[in-house]
Formats: structure tokens, sequence, C-alpha cells
């Protein structure tokens, strides 16, 4: 039973229809709101499903966020529901999902996670690199400082790192990663649950020269070792 005025933080599968829960499948059915990082994702996924979108669906992306929030806390404080998502995987990584969370708890409403789908967890879970600590990096920033400050964390990581990146970017930011970490050993996660999926395990010059010889398509995910500790 959906319970009134609760913000329900719910996962999506990030590409095979298929991986969603039958209690996520409910909350997004019966809710009164469903907050969508991308309607248009959104809407094939109800379309799917066969639940009701129509004069549900509501945006909630970066852009727009500062003005939804006090929006959807309204909604929140009348008793309504309402169902968070983002345009796949779980909200609230690398995502302004946490903003509205933030909110809600801080005016003292309830937020109930719907657990689930997760490109990071899926990424490291079949990365072949220890996955007891690591560090999430997200998207390498693009601004050449930032971005060096970024790379420079990543060379003095002891722990595994995960790194997201475009099929645009790909290639540019394995060798920045390798011109600035070493050599180090790396995995590389394409398109998982869909059908182009593949898991690449390799040295970065390596995944490079592979990567750098094919058709680079899809979202990637880049898991990379950590730094060994006796390495200065």
């Amino acid at each position: 039973m959906i319970e009134t005025g609760v913000l329900y933080v719910v996962a999506t599968p990030i590409g095979n229809l298929q991986d969603i829960t039958l209690r996520a499948l409910k909350v997004l059915e019966e809710v009164d709101w469903v907050a969508a990082e991308d309607t248009r994702e959104a809407q094939k996924l109800f379309s799917f499903f066969q639940l009701k979108a129509k004069n549900r669906l509501v945006s909630y992306f970066r852009d727009n966020e500062a003005r939804r929030v006090e929006a959807l806390l309204s909604l929140l404080e009348k008793g309504e529901s309402i169902a968070l998502v983002s345009s796949r995987g779980t909200p609230g990584i690398s995502d302004p999902a946490y903003l509205l969370v933030r909110a809600a708890l801080q005016n003292g409403l309830s937020v109930v996670p719907v657990p689930g789908p997760s490109s990071l967890v899926a990424s490291l879970s079949v990365s072949g690199v220890p996955t007891d600590r690591f560090a999430f990096f997200g998207f390498l920033p693009r601004r050449p400082s930032k971005r060096r400050k970024m790379l420079e964390e990543l060379k003095n990581q002891e722990m595994t790192s995960v790194i997201y990146e475009s099929p645009y970017r790909l290639v540019k930011t394995l060798r920045d990663i390798l011109d600035t970490v070493g050599d180090r050993e790396a995995t590389v996660c394409r398109e998982l649950t869909k059908k182009f999926e593949e898991i690449k395990l390799g040295t970065l010059s390596e995944l490079s020269d592979y990567f750098l010889q094919g058709s680079v398509k899809g979202e990637f995910i880049i898991i990379l070792s950590g730094r060994e500790k006796e390495q200065r």
C-alpha cells in the first residue's frame, strides 16, 4: 500500500527492462506523481509495462531542479505521493536527485528507497578487480585545470576507482588516465544489460588501442585498479 506524503526513490532498469523489480512497478503504478530526470525514458518504461503516465509525469533534471524542488515539496506536504526516477538506474548517482531528497528530509517528510538496478554496482560486480573498497568519480571534468586535478586524485588512489564516460571521449579519457597514472589494469564496461554489452579487461594501453580500432558507441564505465602501496 502506497503511503501518502512520501517521496519514493525508485531504481529503474539501466538497459534491460526486465530488470525492474515488482515493488518498483507497484510504486510507479500507484503514486500520484512521477518526477523523472528524462520524461521520454520514463514514458518508454511506462508504455512497456502499460502504466498510466498521462497527467502524472513531471520533469526533474539538473537545469530545473531549483524551481522544481519547491513545487514537489508542496505536493508532498499536501499528502500526495511522488516517485523519483533518474533516466536509468538508481537516482542520486551523478544526477540531481539528492537535492530533492535532502529538502524532503530537512522538512521532516518521509523518504523511502525502492532499490534495484545500478550501473555503478553492476559494473563493479563484473570488473574482475578488487571491490572491497572503491572511489566513485563520475564523469571527469572537461575543464583542463579541474581535469588534471581529478586525474591526480586517481593517480594517488590505492582503492579501485569508477569513472563514467561517453563514447565521444572514451579513448581520450583512457589516454589521459594512462599518461597520469601509468599503465595500470582496468576494465571497461559498455552497454551493460543491453544487446551490445561488452566487458573488456586489460591494461590502459591495451584498452585504449582496442577501442581506438573499433566503433565506439554506447555508455561506458571505466573501473580502474588502485595504485600499489609500494608505488611512489
